[in-house]
């Protein structure tokens, strides 16, 4: 089962998030905008795979993320727009099956845009084999700027190259993620760390940065390090001063 969902040129009022199933194509014809109704959650893919998001336009989601993913593998969100709203694709807490994570895989975001996101344009947890590439993260509040930009928590395996972020707290940060199963009727606690290769952490610095108030990508796994520093393009101010 699946096929192609085409959207046309509309304003489309949601007001009951979607449940996204597997072997799915929705995309748009014209202009297509997806409004949250009651500011919460757009899509939401539980156990998909094999979906492809393209040229939509999600707007008003404060209360919750426009595409929501859980336990899901092979999706690929492409050419869309995020306008106003809390975190604009991601996921939360850890799946788990006897003690071992359950991966989310082969995750690709590519060429979107997000604008006035408040916490999180991109939050990966439990992520594999995933590219963030040639997006655009703004936000237009200066006052208010985007906590994270891209925020990632325990992933293996991600290419994040091409993408212009703006007016954010941490432009790239990679946190570890702790969770805790029962094993044998005993409760016990794991930290899942980050993975990348030394070619996936230089790629980092082939992302545009700017108005940023942490000009550089954090990593932190048991300690804290930066991967990456960031020149700002709009400061144009160069202070020196003498050596002692």
């Amino acid at each position: 089962k699946g096929g192609t969902l085409i959207l046309r040129k509309g304003n489309y009022k949601i007001r009951k998030t979607i449940t996204v199933y597997s072997n799915i194509t929705i995309r748009a014809k014209g202009k297509v905008k997806l409004t949250a109704v009651n500011k919460k959650s757009i899509m939401s893919l539980k156990s998909a795979k094999r979906v492809r998001i393209q040229g939509i336009k999600f707007s008003n989601f404060q209360k919750g993320t426009a595409i929501a993913l859980i336990q899901s593998k092979d999706v690929k969100v492409q050419s869309c727009t995020f306008d106003g709203g809390n975190t604009a694709i991601g996921s939360d807490g850890v799946s788990t099956k006897k003690g071992k994570v359950k991966w989310q895989s082969n995750l690709a975001i590519q060429k979107c845009s997000f604008r006035n996101i408040t916490y999180c344009a991109i939050k990966g947890t439990a992520w594999k084999n995933v590219r963030i590439l040639d997006n655009h993260i703004y936000q237009s509040n200066h006052k208010n700027k985007t906590t994270n930009g891209i925020l990632l928590k325990g992933v293996s395996s991600v290419k994040i190259s091409g993408n212009e972020i703006g007016c954010c707290s941490y432009p790239i940060a990679f946190r570890t993620i702790s969770y805790k199963c029962k094993v044998k009727k005993r409760t016990k606690k794991y930290i899942i760390k980050n993975q990348l290769t030394e070619y996936q952490k230089n790629l980092l610095a082939y992302n545009l940065v700017n108005e940023c108030s942490h000009l550089y990508a954090v990593f932190n796994n048991e300690s804290e390090s930066r991967l990456v520093y960031y020149y700002d393009k709009n400061v144009r101010t160069l202070t020196v001063s003498p050596g002692r």
